[in-house]
């Protein structure tokens, strides 16, 4: 295994687990989850995006799975205005990829596909409004060369879930397609050219949500900048 890239993915997680360690009961789900091959891949990135959303000035408490409906991954309160976001976060699972269906090398994906992913997220469809992250899970690095590919078939994918029907109004404000390809990478080094950790965000035409999310959903796109760039040193408390 490359020890770099290797190493790197395991800063990046334990990262993540700092961030949430003032959560106890959020740090307490996600450790027992991780510790799970079966439900590792999930949680890895339900704590990536747990760190951005605290990043981005959030408190975060987890949804669980009682009541009636449909429940979001977390409920993200914003600490200066109070304002309550719903958090779905999803990953595509890509076979031979972070213990999912090991047998053989695995197979670069030709799209995203992620269609039925992102309507899965939607679906949710919380009273609050619903912030969705989905992890590609693609060896693809994001470069001059690649965006207009990359952002043409995630705003399509974005566009077809906005044109089903929904009976109350779209419930989602936003999305970000989050990509990080060291996975793909644990047996050789990280493409020299290229983002290799990368973000697209997008909003809906309209939502029943009725405020202008975009500069909302540009402050947690600075978060994940923010939380993907590890400190080399840390205060003694949060």
């Amino acid at each position: 295994m490359n020890e770099a890239t290797t190493t790197l993915t395991r800063a990046g997680m334990a990262y993540d687990l700092y961030l949430v360690e003032h959560n106890a009961e959020l740090q307490k789900i996600l450790v027992r989850r991780l510790r799970n091959p079966t439900s590792f891949q999930g949680a890895r990135f339900e704590a990536a995006v747990a760190a951005i959303m605290l990043a981005s000035g959030y408190d975060l408490r987890y949804a669980g799975e009682k009541g009636p409906g449909k429940h979001p991954e977390f409920y993200g309160t914003h600490k200066q205005n109070g304002a309550v976001l719903a958090v779905e976060a999803k990953s595509r699972h890509r076979p031979g990829i972070m213990g999912f269906e090991v047998k053989g090398k695995p197979v670069i994906p030709k799209t995203f596909d992620i269609a039925k992913l992102l309507r899965a997220a939607v679906e949710k469809d919380t009273p609050e409004p619903l912030l969705i992250f989905i992890e590609l899970n693609s060896p693809e690095v994001l470069s001059v060369a690649t965006y207009g590919t990359i952002y043409d078939e995630l705003n399509q994918a974005w566009e077809s879930v906005q044109a089903l029907k929904w009976e109350n109004g779209f419930p989602a404000i936003g999305v970000i397609f989050y990509n990080d390809v060291s996975p793909w990478y644990l047996s050789e080094s990280l493409p020299k050219s290229g983002s290799p950790t990368w973000v697209v965000a997008l909003w809906p035409q309209a939502s029943r949500h009725v405020f202008d999310a975009r500069p909302l959903i540009e402050q947690i796109v600075k978060g994940c900048q923010q939380r993907c760039n590890i400190p080399t040193t840390f205060p003694a408390s949060m």
